[in-house]
């Protein structure tokens, strides 16, 4: 059991009662990290990893990254954490591209990963709010164009989840408050 599922089905079952219709397991991946993305998000800053700018708040990704950094990878370094390694092998050796816009054309752009090989939990972040840039704000039907995107973008999602996950599970005091705003 992942470290969120109490929380997603709760909301899984509001939504269904509210839609009928069937997805299929890439929509509902999609949908899972929609949802977990933006609780996790929204935990960074009521537990304090908030930052203001012009009176527009995000989270502090970097503050939280910096403050949990030795326990991830104390965990990364762990036996059973297997699937930690290989999401975060996956997202740093494959990142997702950067959305640019050129001349007035909007392209895509390979780009290093915050925090490079001095923090893997900045540039694993990096790489998830990457993914969520990109779902938000890219082209939506791109991710069911081909069978290797889809496999992509599936990846993606699934190792996203894990890094999410994994930073709920984490044993430093941050990281803990994190997770009781998270489900709360």
């Amino acid at each position: 059991m992942n470290s969120y599922s109490n929380w997603l089905d709760s909301v899984k079952s509001q939504v269904e009662r509210s839609y009928a219709g069937e997805a299929d397991s890439t929509q509902n991946l999609l949908f899972d990290f929609f949802l977990v993305f933006s609780h996790f998000e929204y935990s960074l800053k009521k537990a304090g990893f908030c930052k203001s700018r012009s009176n527009f708040i995000s989270a502090n990704w970097q503050g939280f990254a910096k403050s949990a950094r030795s326990s991830f990878e104390q965990r990364l370094g762990e036996n059973n954490s297997t699937s930690l390694a290989e999401a975060v092998s996956y997202l740093c050796k494959n990142p997702p591209r950067k959305q640019i816009l050129r001349e007035g054309t909007l392209e895509w752009e390979e780009k290093a990963l915050e925090g490079g090989s001095k923090s893997r939990l900045l540039s694993s972040l990096d790489a998830v709010f990457r993914v969520r840039n990109n779902l938000f704000h890219g082209d939506k039907l791109a991710v069911f164009s081909s069978d290797s995107q889809q496999e992509r973008v599936r990846r993606l999602l699934e190792y996203s989840l894990i890094i999410i996950d994994e930073c709920l599970r984490l044993e430093n005091e941050d990281a803990r408050e994190v997770k009781r705003k998270f489900n709360q």
